[in-house]
């Protein structure tokens, strides 16, 4: 059974690529702190600019590692197999 409910367009057209430009920015110039050393390690090794715990992640990394776990779309089941 198809869902009869139209879906909300919760942002006006072009905020989803203002969103995603504006977290690459973040994760590029201003970076994520980790706490695990191991991570930080990782990180370096991956030639990732490591400072204390801030790690600031390369644009290409983020949207490689997306890509790869981005997992296939799935069914949804309900009890009823009717209204799945």
């Amino acid at each position: 059974m198809e869902n009869p409910l139209k879906p909300y367009d919760l942002l006006v057209r072009g905020a989803v690529d203002t969103i995603h430009e504006q977290a690459m920015t973040i994760l590029d110039e201003i970076g994520v702190d980790f706490l695990h050393d191991r991570a930080k390690e990782h990180f370096a090794k991956g030639r990732h600019e490591v400072e204390e715990n801030r790690v600031r992640l390369k644009r290409a990394f983020v949207l490689e590692a997306g890509c790869q776990d981005a997992r296939p779309p799935f069914e949804r089941q309900a009890r009823n197999p009717k209204r799945s």
